[in-house]
């Protein structure tokens, strides 16, 4: 079966959502990739916290429509003067619109991080034809034939650009990659999850090994 259970999602990734998944972890990368570049600016200034850098709230009070709500620069702001000087003052001067503005940019960070390291492991089981499942039980096997002298093949492994394919549900790169990848779809996947075709012959299939040279 071709599932992989997944505990940030509280689901199986399987046959049907496979695609789904990856696609949306590359846009979710991506994302962040867009929100670290274009705040890195930003983000040394309120770090730095240089007496020539100009608060956040003050140089986008009058380019934003949102920006007197988030720093609080309406009147009703006195009321909450009277009773917690200090908070209002931060408020005022803009302090936790820079504590956001750290925050926004260290998680974005981790996040293409951690992303990176989820979409390659992923990348490279796809390009070998398995399962995260299968990634295991193939590396134990492998170690098993090679203690024989024999090289363990997997044989669903028909390449990594037809694995791709496959993966992906297309037929050609080129003629396929914007409308069927890049704009969302919902188009199924080829098979049905539960065969899959093999590799190699049958009578390639049974010996199923080469002997190392």
């Amino acid at each position: 079966l071709n599932i992989m259970h997944l505990a940030w999602l509280n689901q199986c990734v399987g046959h049907y959502n496979h695609r789904y998944f990856y696609l949306t972890l590359i846009f979710m990368w991506l994302c962040c990739i867009y929100v670290v570049y274009g705040m890195r600016e930003c983000f040394i200034d309120h770090y730095r916290i240089e007496g020539s850098v100009v608060p956040w709230c003050m140089a986008m009070e009058n380019k934003l429509c949102y920006a007197k709500w988030l720093c609080h620069y309406e009147t009703n702001i006195s009321t909450k003067c009277e009773m917690e000087q200090e908070t209002c003052r931060e408020l005022v001067s803009g302090r936790m619109v820079q504590y956001l503005i750290l925050v926004e940019f260290f998680v974005a960070l981790a996040i293409v991080v951690g992303l990176l390291w989820l979409i390659y492991s992923h990348g490279k089981i796809i390009s070998n034809g398995e399962t995260s499942i299968e990634y295991y039980i193939n590396l134990a096997t492998a170690k098993k034939f090679a203690m024989r002298r024999k090289v363990y093949m997997n044989p669903y492994d028909f390449g990594w650009k037809k694995n791709w394919k496959s993966f992906l549900g297309i037929d050609d790169f080129r003629g396929d990659f914007f409308k069927k990848i890049i704009i969302p779809s919902v188009y199924q996947p080829n098979g049905d999850g539960l065969s899959w075709p093999f590799a190699f012959s049958l009578d390639e299939l049974l010996p199923h090994v080469q002997r190392q040279t």
